[in-house]
């Protein structure tokens, strides 16, 4: 998955906040989550956070160059 531009953006964004909440009720309730799907959300998460980072990266290098 690559963020192409700022909708993108947004949306991931958004989707990130939903996981980290689903996470985060996820580790409150351990009987309802087990360890691996705690681990396999948390993995998500980090993905889209290294995508948002590299959008914002690359965004800041292209202003930069104006």
């Amino acid at each position: 998955m690559t963020v192409k531009n700022d909708e993108e953006l947004a949306n991931t964004e958004r989707k990130l906040a939903e996981l980290d909440s689903l996470i985060s009720s996820r580790r409150n309730n351990a009987a309802a989550a087990g360890k691996v799907e705690i681990q396999s959300l948390t993995g998500l998460a980090n993905e889209l956070r290294e995508e948002i980072a590299r959008y914002k990266a690359s965004s800041q290098r292209e202003a930069a160059r104006r």
